[in-house]
Parts: structure tokens; sequence; C-alpha cells
């Protein structure tokens, strides 16, 4: 009876594809907030880190690059790649051949995120495509300032100049601009951080999903329920 998206730009995906607009509900994706640390950053910002599978369409490469100009003025910096994939060797290359190789980490995949992002400054994503990218999500969370491409459902999540930094997929010098911009004001980055975690809290909470989840039920339920016996009857056999 319903179709439920994750976010307004997997729904005008879905109306593109012929469902009906009607039929259409949206109810972000929620999080065990809870279990994102915030802890008490001081001091500069050292450690950037990205969560997501080596694939293509993450575009690993264009952080990689932009790390190679960042270091250049600020050698103090370092970059977590947390994710695995089948790009590993190939993005581990480019980094040796970028001369960063020891101050970028591939850390492939983990189960201890929450963990890693507690440990972390700021958290970049540079995909040329996503849905509602739960990494962005943890992040926010864990009270980081996001640097992410303007793709899919990101911007939806992020207030730019708020919340963290919106750039175009594939503009290294833009990446590189975004970051440098955090490093060189972290009380600004730390306070889009709080600002990311206050959203969080108000808008992807799992409670706030469950509770969305249990009225649209009771929605469908109730316009059941209402409907003349006769089409009722039609609607149960389809």
């Amino acid at each position: 009876h319903r179709i439920v998206a994750n976010s307004n730009a997997a729904a005008a995906r879905l109306r593109r594809e012929g469902v009906r607009a009607r039929a259409i509900t949206v109810i972000p994706n929620g999080l065990d907030i809870g279990a994102y640390a915030t802890p008490s950053r001081s001091g500069p910002l050292r450690r950037m880190i990205t969560v997501a599978n080596l694939r293509a369409e993450k575009a690993h490469e264009v952080l990689i690059r932009a790390a190679a100009r960042l270091l250049n003025d600020h050698p103090e910096l370092e970059f977590w790649l947390v994710g695995g994939g089948t790009r590993r060797d190939e993005l581990e290359q480019l980094a040796s051949r970028c001369g960063v190789a020891a101050r970028v980490q591939f850390f492939g995949h983990r189960d201890d995120v929450p963990a890693l992002l507690a440990q972390s400054d700021a958290f970049v994503l540079t995909s040329r495509s996503e849905a509602l990218p739960n990494g962005v999500m943890e992040a926010m969370a864990a009270s980081l300032p996001v640097v992410a491409t303007v793709v899919g459902s990101i911007p939806e999540l992020i207030d730019s100049g708020r919340t963290g930094v919106l750039v175009e997929p594939d503009d290294v010098d833009a990446l590189h601009r975004a970051i440098d911009g955090l490093v060189r004001d972290p009380d600004g980055a730390r306070a889009m951080g709080r600002a990311a975690r206050q959203a969080v809290e108000s808008r992807f909470s799992f409670e706030r999903m469950v509770d969305s989840f249990g009225s649209l039920y009771l929605q469908v339920l109730q316009h059941a329920t209402s409907v003349p016996a006769a089409e009722h009857s039609v609607l149960s056999q389809r």
C-alpha cells in the first residue's frame, strides 16, 4: 500500500521510475545515537577520517590527491581510510606516488567505527553517488564536522556552513579548500560538529524512525478499515 523512501532524493527517483507520488512516504534512516561518543575535543584538527567501501563511486583518489596538497601546509595531518574493497592496492599505490603513504592509513573493514570516529577530528566523504549515507549520519552523531560532496541525499543531511561543508564531486581544489578551512579554524569546525550532533538528535534518531513507521502502519490500517466492505474484499485479494 505504501513504499517507504529513506530520503527526498530517493522519493524523487521512485517518482521518476513511475511510482505514484501518493504511495510514497519518506522516513529517514534512524541511528542509535547513544552508541556514538562525543569526546571533548580541543587543540588543532589533526585526523581526517572517511568510512566508505573502496569502490570507484566513493572516489577515494580525490581525497588522496587533496591530502597531498594539504600536507604541504599542514604536515601534522593524517588521513584514516576505513572500509574494505577491491581498490586497496590501487589506492595505496596512488598514495605512494603522491608521497603521502606515511600519512594515509588504510584500516580495511572495521566493526569499531564509533571508536574510530571518537578518535578523529573531521569526517570526509568524496562520493560520486550516494543514497542516504549512514557514514555521514554516524560522523554527525560523533560530533564531527563533515566535508562531503553534493550528491544524492547528502544535502538533506548537511547544512553547508553550519554542520559541515559541501563540495562538488571530483573537485580536488574544492575539497582541499574545504578541509583547509576547517584546519585553519578549529573552533569553527568544532562548532559545526556540535551542530551536527544536534541535527542528528532532532531528525535522525532511531526512536524517531520507529515512531514514524508506527504512525504509517496505523494510518494504513485506519484507511483499510474505512474502505467499504466490497472494495476491501477486492483489495485483500490483490
